[in-house]
């Protein structure tokens, strides 16, 4: 059979369960609204769903009842990160949460918000700090509040160096996620060996190359079932952006 097509409709007549639709994301809604007439079981499409929170509503409407929707929001589907979600109720309260994106606020910094909902719960509200042009990415740095922390996130030039980063500091220990997401430390306070009566963070868990099966993770973890309402989830985060 053939495995490359032109054209939508020649490529959803192989009724394939699992449609990715991986397009620029002002094409998004016109491929979705194409692929829905053939009914697929599942469309798995990249973040952001659409630049428009109007066109996320119309794609909630068009599959509700009819096929799931995946949006890759790929991290809190990896059992570390979710591991992560566990390690805050041991790290204690939150002092401080600092974050770090480059390409655009929309598309990366679109991951960082999705996580600290993941994280942290809903956010209440929100402070714009200052706001860059950088080449076709408008980059921000912004502060988030939610029930259970304040959250700073920067902006870098990606012309620099691209980086993807959190650190997260509880009273009673510190999680630092470097290299796109990739690599994760976990800290907790220990006594300390030289001085009698001080208090320091020993690391105690390293995980590394965590990415490396991202989609295959997601995948098993969609088959499960247990991903759901996850264009509503977007909306919210669009709703931010």
């Amino acid at each position: 059979g053939n495995y490359y097509y032109d054209n939508i409709d020649d490529f959803a007549k192989d009724n394939l369960d699992i449609v990715s639709i991986c397009t620029p994301t002002i094409t998004h809604l016109e491929i979705f609204e194409k692929i829905a007439k053939y009914s697929p079981k599942i469309v798995w499409i990249e973040k952001p769903s659409s630049n428009s929170y109007q066109e996320i509503k119309k794609m909630i409407k068009i599959s509700k009842n009819n096929f799931e929707v995946w949006v890759n929001y790929f991290r809190k589907h990896i059992k570390e990160y979710i591991n992560v979600k566990n390690e805050l109720k041991v790290i204690g309260k939150i002092q401080y949460v600092s974050c770090y994106y480059t390409k655009g606020f929309q598309h990366n910094g679109s991951h960082i918000i999705d996580l600290m909902i993941f994280f942290f719960g809903r956010i209440l509200s929100f402070k714009v700090i200052n706001q860059f042009k950088r080449d076709k990415f408008l980059d921000v740095d912004l502060t988030l509040v939610t029930k259970k922390t304040e959250i700073f996130i920067k902006s870098l030039d990606y012309r620099n160096f691209e980086l993807f980063e959190i650190d997260i500091i509880g009273s009673k220990g510190r999680i630092i996620i470097t290299e796109r997401g990739s690599n994760i430390n976990i800290f907790r306070v220990k006594n300390s060996d030289e001085y009698k009566g001080y208090k320091i963070l020993k690391e105690n868990i390293t995980k590394k190359n965590i990415l490396d099966n991202a989609m295959s993770e997601n995948l098993s973890f969609g088959l499960l079932g247990k991903r759901k309402n996850e264009l509503q989830a977007d909306l919210e985060v669009q709703q931010l952006v």
